[in-house]
């Protein structure tokens, strides 16, 4: 038999063992198939993987040290902390040498704070607030000495009282005023009166003169009479409408002056808290220049 026959015998038997497997093997591997799926199914049940992972994490952060500059060349003539020591943030570490008294700028800013708190009552507190002249603080001394001259001046306005003053004198001014007008009164009746008098004394006067029982000169006598009657009665009358004008004037003048009272007072008021202002941005500004201050909490080093 040639090798070529024989080697196609083979195949066949081959082919046939590969092409028809036993039914056997067949059943085994779907039951173990399928016990698997089924495991997984029921497991499935049991055994649940987690939506959400709970975990304790923890991020550190190094923060850089923070660099501190002064704005003005000296010598350092107070020292507040040493190394190692535990600061607070805007605390004062240093001085450096210059011609303000820092204790008597301390108590200075919380005199300053005082009355920055009885804003709404300033004029009342600060009349009776006793303001301390003798604080020394070097470059701020012309903006201080300037607001203690404000309050004094304040204060020497509001003891002098001349509006209030001046209003009393109008009130006087006024009754008198008033008990002249009612004195003018009387003797514009009177006066009115005693034209009438005279004007009837004209009257008969008139049909004498007609009637030839009294003589020209007699009955132009009569008639000088009552034009000066009525000059006087015109006379009265016209003082009192000018008392009134006057008394009309000085009740005016005590509303000014009422008006002037409250424009000065609070003309007072608005300097001397512009004053405390920009004495506390000098303050400010000096605090930057001359201290040296912790921007942030930590430990010095």
């Amino acid at each position: 038999m040639p090798l070529s026959d024989h080697i196609e015998i083979r195949s066949e038997e081959v082919q046939e063992i590969i092409g028809t497997p036993p039914a056997k093997i067949v059943r085994i591997g779907i039951t173990i198939l399928f016990i698997l799926i089924t495991v997984l199914l029921i497991g499935s049940f049991f055994f649940k993987y987690p939506d959400i992972i709970t975990a304790r994490i923890s991020v550190k952060g190094d923060n850089p040290p923070a660099e501190i500059q002064a704005r003005a060349t000296g010598k350092i003539i107070k020292l507040n902390v040493k190394d190692k020591d535990k600061v607070s943030k805007n605390q004062v570490l240093a001085i450096i040498e210059n011609t303000c008294n820092y204790s008597d700028l301390i108590k200075l800013k919380k005199e300053l704070k005082t009355i920055e708190e009885h804003s709404l009552t300033l004029s009342s507190f600060v009349l009776s607030y006793h303001f301390s002249e003798n604080y020394q603080v070097g470059e701020l001394q012309k903006a201080y000495s300037g607001l203690i001259g404000q309050i004094k001046e304040y204060k020497d306005y509001t003891e002098f009282d001349y509006h209030d003053k001046k209003n009393i004198a109008y009130k006087k001014q006024i009754v008198a005023l008033t008990k002249y007008l009612m004195n003018l009164k009387s003797q514009i009746n009177l006066s009115k009166t005693d034209l009438n008098l005279s004007e009837k004394q004209l009257q008969r006067d008139s049909g004498l003169y007609k009637k030839e029982f009294l003589s020209l000169a007699d009955f132009e006598k009569s008639k000088s009479n009552v034009i000066s009657k009525k000059n006087t009665y015109e006379s009265l009358k016209s003082s009192f409408s000018n008392v009134e004008i006057r008394i009309t004037e000085t009740e005016q003048n005590i509303l000014e002056t009422e008006i002037q009272k409250v424009t000065q007072k609070r003309d007072y008021e608005s300097r001397i808290t512009e004053t405390i202002a920009n004495l506390n941005a000098q303050i400010k500004l000096w605090e930057q220049t001359y201290l040296l201050t912790s921007p942030v909490k930590g430990i010095v080093n």
